[in-house]
Parts: structure tokens; sequence; C-alpha cells
């Protein structure tokens, strides 16, 4: 039952931030920031990338203290930070990269820190993990690996965990930034349900049509400080980009797909023909030629993605051709393929994409060391001016070539991912998903890059399932079940590219 004041019958907040202030040295990273949650709504923050977003996360979850302001759960302060038992009770977190042990059971995964004794029942534990399943219609058997399952199943898995101990206030952060189509749909299901169980939510995205879909309530953060607060229903995505951006705002535009330059007598910067690659592609045949962008799109178990791993070198095709500017390459070799003139940007930044111990300056030119290196040794003045060049060209934010990357926002640090693709001035660039859990403008600033790529030329591969992403290419070629299936051209719809996708005919009568 959803708790109330007995003075005025308003219900209790699940969470409040009050007067929030936190600096980190000169940087003010919080402003005076308050922040309601009540149960039973789900309350969507937004913001750009380096907005305050993940600063108030952390002081909403006890991992630090702000400076100035307190927070209270149900009307009551936060407990000390040490305490950490305590903090798991009154709020549960979810984030886009799984915090699961993924070599450990289901069972160990819900049950870890729960240990009632130095013996352990496995029957109990399993009993255990059933039980904590049960009410939210999950079938999985406990005793499997968590590596063995999906990313919207591990989202499952982690808000049964962070909801179990009682916790009435459950924030999400990124959580769709990984998932596909269908995927999407089924987390925003369950978020509904959780809702509806007098639990407040504090939902954090970049996409806005979920945002719209879900939320109850939007709170927006703009240079560390609350902006704008609204119920979902008074406003509309363009007042929301407004005050997201501020002053910026009139600068975005709507991404128009790129206008090919190649000519009939153009040799293809790529070309593809029958590649077969097991259980994931099968007779997957593409050609993208120079000043073209093209999208290879599909759900995540399409196929696109692994075609994308195998043309870069992280994996093996096993049967067909594959051919940068009429010269075959070494299969299954990344270093090849970087030599062959393959850029390549993958899904996930945080595991692939950055080593974020090393420098900005160290990762922008990590893909391109046999340029800048002198008998073995790397030359200090080449990197810094390789590294200056393209730092200026990504407008990277936040920090200087010295800053250590895991420092960075999001939206820079694939700023800086993109800018080490594009070090060596590559024939072809592959990006995947380039834009997931990046903010407005740094996805305008990645848009730009793409088309001034293909302004010099080069072929670009996009290989996602989001029609933002994809609107920038002059085709998209749809894969399903490990075949490309149909291709579509640039006066295509959202709702003919989403169709495809998802496998549906909009020209079918019985639909």
């Amino acid at each position: 039952m959803i708790p109330q004041n007995s003075d005025t019958g308003a219900t209790t907040a699940v969470a409040e931030a009050i007067g929030v202030t936190k600096r980190f040295g000169k940087t003010l990273a919080l402003d005076n920031v308050s922040l309601t949650v009540v149960p039973g709504r789900v309350n969507g923050l937004l913001g750009r990338n380096g907005s305050g977003k993940s600063t108030l996360v952390s002081i909403l979850t006890g991992l630090q203290a702000p400076d100035l302001g307190q927070i209270l759960f149900e009307n009551e302060s936060a407990p000390p930070l040490a305490r950490r038992s305590e903090w798991s009770q009154r709020v549960g977190c979810v984030y886009q990269h799984s915090s699961l042990l993924p070599d450990l059971s289901i069972a160990e995964n819900l049950l870890l820190g729960r240990e009632a004794g130095v013996i352990v029942s496995w029957n109990d534990r399993y009993r255990q993990a059933r039980e904590m399943l049960e009410p939210w219609g999950l079938d999985f058997d406990p005793r499997t690996p968590v590596k063995k399952l999906k990313a919207n199943e591990r989202q499952l898995i982690e808000i049964v965990r962070e909801t179990h101990s009682g916790a009435r206030f459950l924030i999400l952060d990124e959580p769709t930034a990984r998932l596909h189509g269908t995927e999407v749909q089924q987390l925003l299901s369950t978020l509904r349900q959780i809702r509806e169980r007098g639990v407040g939510v504090l939902f954090i995205s970049h996409y806005l049509q979920e945002v719209f879909d879900l939320c109850d309530d939007l709170t927006v953060l703009r240079d560390g400080r609350v902006v704008l607060e609204t119920p979902t229903a008074s406003t509309d995505e363009k007042a929301i980009i407004s005050a997201m951006v501020g002053a910026g705002a009139a600068d975005l535009v709507a991404v128009q797909p790129i206008v090919p330059s190649h000519t009939p007598e153009s040799v293809a910067v790529l070309d593809v023909a029958a590649l077969g690659i097991r259980t994931a592609a099968a007779d997957v045949s593409l050609q993208v030629f120079p000043g073209e962008c093209v999208g290879l799109a599909g759900t995540a178990t399409s196929g696109n993605r692994a075609v994308a791993e195998s043309l870069f070198g992280l994996s093996k095709y096993e049967r067909g051709t594959v051919a940068v500017k009429g010269r075959s390459y070494a299969k299954g070799n990344a270093a090849a393929a970087i030599n062959a003139g393959i850029g390549y940007v993958p899904a996930d930044r945080h595991h692939d994409g950055f080593v974020p111990l090393l420098s900005v300056e160290e990762n922008l030119t990590h893909s391109a060391l046999d340029a800048i290196a002198r008998v073995g040794f790397i030359a200090r003045a080449k990197r810094n001016a390789l590294a200056c060049n393209l730092f200026e060209r990504m407008d990277v934010a936040g920090g200087g070539l010295k800053t250590s990357v895991k420092l960075l926002s999001g939206g820079n640090q694939q700023k800086v991912v993109i800018g080490r693709a594009i070090a060596r001035e590559p024939d072809l660039l592959i990006l995947v998903e380039p834009t997931a859990g990046v903010d407005i403008a740094s996805s305008q600033h990645i848009f730009a890059t793409v088309r001034a790529a293909a302004e010099r030329a080069v072929g670009i591969l996009i290989v996602s399932d989001r029609p933002e992403e994809l609107a920038i290419c002059n085709r998209v070629l749809v894969m399903s079940r490990g075949r490309i299936v149909k291709e579509l051209g640039s006066t295509r719809s959202e709702e003919e590219l989403v169709a495809a996708i998802e496998g549906v005919d909009l020209h079918d009568d019985s639909i």
C-alpha cells in the first residue's frame, strides 16, 4: 500500500534530492538540484552527456555524498555511505552495462551477499531463486549461467535482484541502449508492472520515444542544473530538446540521407560475395561505393553484427570473399583489416572501444601507431600532432589530451572511439550502433563526421536497427535469420523500415 502523509493525504515521495550541489575541483557538476520520485510513477531524467545525470545517480545510490543538500527516502534522511545494506533496502539501480557475474548462475547472482551461514544448501538456494522469479512470470532455470542469457534477460534478473530487498525506489540508467526491437518493448512492459506495484522509478534514456511512451513526469538537467520539470503529457519532444540543448537547439536539424558521390565507373570500396558465417549468416553479398552510406539493419538475431565483426577480422567467416578497393585481406585478423583500409567503431565502447586507463591522446592514436613510430619508438611530436587534429575534428569536450578517457562523458568517449577509427583516414568506415547511449547534440556531431567522411569518398557501413541511426543512409539492406531479405532506398519511410526489420509486410492485406 502506498504510504500517505497523515496530515495532508499527499503521497509520500520514495526519494527526494533537495538542493544537491557537487563539485569536482573547479567543475560544478550539480548546482542546487532538487528532484522528487513518487510511488507508482516513472520520472524520466533527461540531459546531454555531461549534464550531471551520472553524478546525481551516484549520489542517489550512496556512492558519493553531496557537498550541499540532502537525500531523503520516504521522508527519512539517507543512511551514511558506509552502510551499504541500508542503501540497498532503499534504492536499487540497473545500469546499461550488467553488474551480474557472467560465470555464476542466476541463483548465485540473485542471492549473492544473502548467504545465511557457512554451509550452503544448493537446493534451498535454487528454491529461493525460483520464488524470487515467480512473481515476475520468469521461468528461468536458476542453475543457468548468466552468460547464456540475452541482454534483456540479464536486465530482468537485475530488476528482480534490486527490488527483492524491498527497495521502493528503482533507477534504470540507459537500460535500453543495448537492446533491440521487441526486447525494448518487453523491458518497458516490465517497468509498467513495477510502476503498478507502487515502486517509484527514475528512468534515464536518450531515446525520447521510449521516454514519452513510459514516463509520467520529466526532469531535464543542463550544465548541472534542473532546467525543466513537467508532467509528460504537458510537453513535447521539441520542448525537451530545447531544454536539453539550450541556445544551441536551433542548430539541431533532422538527419537527411547522404547523397552518394560515386559514378558508374567507380570501384566498390567494399565488395562482399556469398559470405557465410557458421550459425550467423549465409550467402550475404553487398557492395559499398565511394561516398556512399549503406545501412545493414536487423534485429539482434539477424546476423548483421556478426557480418560487421567478420569484416573487421574480429571473427572468421567460413565461406565467400571480401575485398576493399578490389584487394582481399586475411580473414580473422583485425590488424589486416586496418591495414586494408577499414576503420571500425564497435557496438560497446566500454568493453571494446577504448582503454579506460589510457589518456585521450593515447586512445585517439592507438590505431595509427605504425604511422607515428620511428624504429619501434613512438615519436611524441607526431602522436601529439595527430591527436590534436582528431581532438579538434571530433570536438571532444570535458578534458584535454592527457585526460583519462574514463573521466569523459559517454558522448565524448564515443567521439574518441570514432576519432581513433578515422585516424588512419580509412577507405571504409564500419560503425555499429554509433550513437547508442549518446546525447542528441553529440549524435549530431557524429552524423556530421560521417557525412564529412562520405564527402572524402569514404564508404560507410552503419550496422543498426534504430531508424534514427539509419536515417543518414542512402540505402538500407535488411537482414533476417542470416540473410539479406530486402533493400530500401533513400525515399523509405520510418514505418516501412521498422516493418522490414521486424519482418512485417505492410502491403499484406491480412495484417
